[in-house]
């Protein structure tokens, strides 16, 4: 028996042709509209995400140890004139200041200990006095609703700057001077 190819002409296969190109048409009209919002999305937080690894984690590094520097009221010894807390054999007061000894026989103000040692999961006795105060300064100065917004102004003032240089003709002027060498 001769195979017999049913055209798209033909009475029968006509409903399941129609039936076939609306779903697809459909389908790709949906996947068109969803796809550029999507993807704009996606490329929003990988350079979001880049920023954050490569420009906003080592600035927020390098401002957390300048300002933790700047702050360190580490005392090697306990003075003289230092009273001892009848509750505490670790905790002095120096002028007034409530000092915790660590185990390195550094002190440290009570306030930057407590603070900063109870955002370590171990208690963060066995830290040094500067890691310390590091983490003091990250949960004082350096929340993330203050660090962010100040991060994206500055960053966008950069780029209008940028910007606006190379629109004013110095960047072609600086482009030709390249070229000629």
């Amino acid at each position: 028996m001769p195979l017999i190819l049913e055209t798209v002409d033909s009475p029968d296969a006509e409903p399941a042709a129609q039936a076939v190109r609306p779903f697809r048409a459909a389908v790709l009209s949906g996947l068109g509209g969803l796809l550029a919002p999507l993807l704009t999305v996606v490329i929003l937080l990988w350079v979001w995400q880049t920023l954050k690894y490569y420009v906003l984690a080592p600035v927020t590094e390098v401002t957390r140890d300048v300002v933790a520097a700047q702050l360190a009221d580490i005392r090697d010894d306990v003075p003289a004139n230092a009273t001892v807390d009848p509750h505490d054999p670790d905790i002095f007061t120096i002028d007034g200041v409530e000092y915790q000894r660590l185990i390195s026989g550094k002190l440290i103000p009570y306030e930057v200990y407590t603070t900063a040692s109870a955002s370590f999961p171990e208690g963060g006795t066995s830290k040094g006095a500067i890691e310390l105060y590091r983490r003091w300064v990250e949960l004082e100065y350096l929340r993330s609703w203050i660090v962010i917004p100040v991060f994206l102004l500055l960053f966008f003032v950069l780029m209008y700057m940028v910007g606006t240089f190379f629109a004013a003709g110095v960047g072609r002027f600086f482009w030709s001077l390249m070229e000629a060498t």
